[in-house]
């Protein structure tokens, strides 16, 4: 089965992910820009774990650190050198989430900045209905494929 995962080596392709906006808004989503409680978002989930581990991994761990209740995780991209901050924080046993904020890009963008609404293969996951739906109203659900070819689009 194919995930939005299968978008790294593409992406790699073109050099590194870090240059592609729209990769990088979809690691970084964090339900706290949206003002609300606990959401997450399945696909970041798995682009987030793929860019750190296995077959397709871009980003190097250099440090981690505890705040509060999340993991800090520093790690830097092994084909640029920009510098990427992952979260991971863990609810419940059927709630966590993570993300990835890009720190210092070192190359120019290389693909479009994100539309709205923006497209995800599998939704989102969260503890109450009106904190899913404040998040989720910028996104529609589409194919892997189509999510793929959205992430992958170049300028």
């Amino acid at each position: 089965m194919e995930t939005v995962a299968s978008l790294l080596p593409i992406l790699a392709s073109h050099g590194c992910p870090c240059r592609f906006p729209r990769f990088v808004f979809l690691v970084g989503f964090n339900f706290q820009d949206y003002k609300v409680n606990p959401v997450a978002c399945v696909d970041t989930e798995e682009l987030v774990v793929a860019s750190y581990h296995g077959q397709h991994a871009f980003l190097r761990r250099e440090s981690q650190r505890q705040v509060q209740d999340s993991t800090h995780t520093c790690y830097v991209c092994e084909v640029c050198g920009a510098l990427w901050e992952g979260v991971f924080t863990d609810y419940s046993i059927s709630m966590f989430r993570s993300y990835l904020r890009l720190e210092s890009s070192v190359l120019a963008p290389l693909g479009p900045a994100p539309t709205f609404p923006f497209p995800v293969s599998k939704g989102f996951r969260a503890f109450n209905k009106a904190d899913y739906e404040v998040c989720a109203k910028q996104f529609y659900i589409a194919s892997v494929d189509k999510c793929i070819e959205y992430l992958a689009e170049c300028n």
